[in-house]
């Protein structure tokens, strides 16, 4: 049902995607970064991987450069090319996956601008609803050594891509798109609350806690 609303997307604006690749409004340095990136999405991956005869790499370049016009105000964030290469391991095609990131991404409005804006509007959120919902896991956050913001950096830039399965992620991603950034909060409220042991016990580092894998 998703895919058929964003083919029905790209039939209202035909030839969109292939504009902006051929736009000369594409910024030097953002391409750059963007190149500097690509080998570094998904490298276990075989069809991210260098020689591999079914390479995906070119066509996440396609839809990264495309969207860096698309929206110039935020370019390029080294978190989109995650997002970017998870669409294109479904749906095969540059331009769906065009369309996909950039109907998510509106979905979190200043989340991969330059400042993060976003995140950090969302963090307070986050840490907000946490203080108020389960006291118990702020409290042990408060006494831990884990700022919530470094973790919650991660989930909420890459959308939980490191942290759930491949299968709960995609369905995290189909609520977003249905009923906005709740989601986000929602997953990331449960992931703190199955922590909480964790956090209380200073059992992980942030970059081991941002990987917990729920049984989803």
């Amino acid at each position: 049902e998703r895919e058929r609303e964003i083919v029905s997307l790209i039939a209202s604006i035909p030839g969109l995607f292939n504009t902006l690749l051929t736009s000369n409004k594409t910024d030097k340095a953002t391409v750059d970064q963007i190149d500097l990136d690509l080998r570094r999405t998904f490298p276990d991956n075989r069809y991210f991987r260098e020689g591999s005869d079914e390479d995906l790499v070119p066509q996440l370049r396609r839809v990264l450069v495309a969207y860096s016009v698309f929206n110039p105000n935020v370019g390029y964030c080294q978190g989109m090319s995650s997002v970017a290469a998870m669409f294109l391991l479904v749906t095969r095609s540059d331009e769906h996956s065009f369309w996909l990131l950039a109907t998510t991404l509106g979905r979190l409005p200043d989340y991969y601008s330059p400042e993060l804006a976003g995140f950090k509007c969302d963090y307070r959120v986050l840490a907000n609803l946490l203080r108020e919902r389960v006291p118990a896991v702020d409290q042990a956050i408060a006494r831990s050594d884990i700022p919530l913001e470094m973790i919650s950096l991660k989930w909420f830039i890459n959308l939980f891509l490191d942290t759930l399965p491949v299968e709960t992620v995609l369905r995290v991603w189909d609520v977003l798109l249905y009923e906005g950034d709740k989601v986000i909060f929602r997953v990331a409220l449960t992931l703190l609350t199955e922590g909480e042991d964790n956090i209380a016990n200073n059992r992980h580092k942030v970059s081991d806690f941002q990987r917990i894998h729920m049984k989803c």
